[in-house]
């Protein structure tokens, strides 16, 4: 939230270190990340592995690369529901 004439709220502090925001995924306990890079290096991670940062950070260090490789893309993988706790619709009547 901000207040009457606010001029924008920072993401993260972006500097050559950390490069430009490739994404952002609101996740919760549980779920998975998936980090893929320019030259199709694929990183799958548990969202509990990560630690929690302020905006006025640079970040933290999610996944290593070499030479001119960039992250192109994140994805949020969510655990799938045990069947059992699903409710299953109705069979169709079946003509005899």
């Amino acid at each position: 939230m901000q207040s009457r004439g606010g001029v924008g709220i920072i993401n993260i502090a972006t500097t050559t270190r950390n490069g430009l925001v490739v994404g952002v995924a609101y996740v919760q306990e549980g779920d998975e990340l998936l980090v893929i890079t320019q030259q199709g290096m694929i990183l799958r991670m548990q969202t509990n592995d990560v630690r929690s940062i302020g905006r006025a950070t640079q970040g933290v260090t999610l996944i290593n690369i070499e030479g001119e490789d960039k992250v192109v893309s994140i994805a949020r993988l969510v655990e799938k529901e045990d069947e059992d706790n699903l409710t299953e619709a109705p069979a169709e009547p079946t003509e005899s």
